[in-house]
């Protein structure tokens, strides 16, 4: 995949240790654990719909896609993990934009597992739980960049950290 690179160690390991380390992250089922990490200030929680459509995934990628290439520079580039697979580093401006049919594999939405979209520098991001069904975006360059171009998926707000 053009533009994208697999995590290897030690930098694999050093992402992690901040995810739970520095995010106090958590993975459980059990509703009395949720959310499963700390969520950063600021942040916003949306609840994802129990369904949704192809159409609606792919604004949620295309949202997310066009806040993330505002915010960041050519030849920067952002963490894609999934939680226990393969994680990725990856630059946007080197990138495809993702759609259901030519995904953006990792990192925003919940499919089954954790996903986290991290900054390089941690200073903001997105924390998918597959199983409350959410996605934290903290950050203020994040949260910023997402307000001009909400995607409708992420209409209902449950947690609000100012």
């Amino acid at each position: 995949m053009s533009g994208w690179r697999k995590l290897e160690e030690p930098e694999y390991t050093h992402i992690w240790d901040y995810v739970y380390d520095g995010l106090g992250f958590h993975p459980s089922t059990a509703f009395s654990h949720w959310p499963g990490f700390r969520e950063p200030t600021p942040s916003v929680t949306f609840k994802l719909p129990p369904q949704w459509s192809e159409d609606e995934i792919d604004e949620l990628y295309a949202g997310f896609w066009d806040a993330i290439r505002r915010i960041t520079a050519p030849g920067e580039e952002v963490y894609a993990l999934d939680w226990q697979h393969d994680c990725f580093a990856y630059t946007p401006s080197d990138v495809a934009v993702p759609t259901k049919s030519h995904p953006w594999t990792h990192g925003v939405f919940p499919d089954g597992d954790y996903a986290i979209t991290l900054a390089v520098d941690l200073s903001w991001g997105t924390l998918g739980h597959p199983w409350e069904g959410t996605i934290c975006v903290f950050g203020e360059p994040l949260l910023g960049a997402l307000e001009t171009n909400l995607p409708h998926i992420l209409r209902q707000v449950i947690r609000q950290r100012r």
